[in-house]
């Protein structure tokens, strides 16, 4: 697996040519392109071993170093199942339960070593939302339909205070450089038909939430503008708070691929590509060959997203390309000439903000001048 690590270290080296080191960056008036790392602090946090939480620290600092990384997405919340269903966080708070009070810790270590530190947070699938009556849950009106993270409902006005609380928490004891916001911000074409969202439909339309109302075209068309606004509207709300305590913040969120490529798909997620890259700072688009059953042809895949998404110039600045290091699916590591092959895919069509996931300090760190 060290020889992943050896990969990474070429194809970063590529990207971030004449750029300086990680370790000598001015973070506050640092323009250059991104290349990002998103972290699970997960695989750091060693419960009740604080020595061994510190050699990840270190470990993981040393590996991001050699991959001349200089952003880091790290993880504020906990999901060792990996579900993305989340049950705790790791920083200070009242509005959820606390795993440990480390993110601060680690990302403060972070800084320290010249790398921007954006939060990683979830929002919708923050389980502790969701009460035992289910009332604040997302529904679908049909089960089939249901999303593959069991998410809070946006419509409810419960939900978004609670969130408002805990993002305020973190913004007020972390230090934070922007925020990633996890992909459980969607609503898919079956969704949401919980009382919140009918109430919301009923308000807008004067009638009642049905399927077959939502299966008229133009109603459809008009309730998938809805739910993509709340959705967008949420994480605008979120980031105000952040910026009160963190003006200089900067926000980001994970989008599908299929919203970049197909802008009909809107309805499959709510999401709409050119709003995001209206209202964030950075558009982070998930570019996942294997998980997308792309592997196949991940090049030329890879290749139709960049054309997609920098059909504008003006969008390059602001669009992150996320490759994924490792395939889920048959739980291993993707090679190096894969990896290779897909950075140079990416970047011949003009990409300039390039991340990865996962991250993994498990893996042999490679030292200048050794292999």
């Amino acid at each position: 697996m060290g020889r992943i690590i050896i990969g990474l270290l070429i194809i970063i080296t590529c990207i971030s040519t004449g750029l300086s080191s990680a370790q000598n960056v001015n973070i506050s008036a640092d323009t250059r392109p991104l290349i990002i790392s998103q972290l699970d602090l997960d695989m750091i946090y060693e419960p009740g071993d604080p020595r061994q939480t510190e050699l990840n620290i270190n470990k993981t600092i040393a590996r991001l170093r050699n991959n001349q990384v200089n952003t880091v997405f790290l993880q504020a919340f906990s999901d060792p199942v990996g579900d993305g269903n989340v049950n705790s966080v790791y920083f200070f708070t009242t509005a959820a339960p606390v795993r440990a009070n480390i993110f601060e810790y680690v990302a403060g270590q972070l800084r320290q070593n010249g790398f921007r530190v954006f939060a990683w947070m979830p929002t919708l699938a923050c389980q502790w939302l969701i009460n035992d009556k289910h009332q604040d849950m997302v529904l679908a009106h049909k089960s089939k339909g249901k999303g593959w993270y069991k998410r809070a409902t946006p419509f409810s006005i419960k939900v978004r205070t609670q969130l408002k609380l805990l993002f305020k928490d973190l913004a007020m004891y972390s230090h934070v450089q922007g925020i990633l916001f996890q992909d459980d911000v969607y609503l898919n074409d079956y969704e949401d038909f919980s009382p919140a969202a009918k109430a919301a439909f009923q308000a807008r339309f004067g009638k009642p939430l049905t399927v077959e109302l939502i299966n008229d075209p133009n109603v459809r068309a008009e309730w998938t503008k809805m739910k993509t606004a709340v959705l967008t509207d949420m994480s605008l709300e979120l980031m105000t708070i952040v910026k009160q305590y963190r003006p200089e913040a900067q926000s980001a969120r994970n989008i599908y691929p299929l919203a970049v490529i197909n802008p009909k798909s809107e309805e499959l997620f709510a999401q709409n590509y050119n709003q995001y890259l209206q209202h964030y700072d950075y558009t982070v688009i998930m570019a996942y060959p294997e998980l997308e059953n792309q592997e196949h042809r991940s090049v030329e895949w890879l290749r139709d997203i960049a054309a997609a998404a920098l059909a504008k110039q003006g969008n390059v600045s602001k669009v992150v390309f996320k490759i994924q290091t490792y395939d889920w699916k048959k739980k291993r590591w993707i090679s190096n000439k894969q990896l290779q092959q897909q950075i140079k895919a990416l970047r011949d069509k003009g990409a300039i903000n390039i991340g990865y996931y996962p991250e993994s300090m498990f893996l042999k760190p490679v030292l200048t001048g050794n292999t």
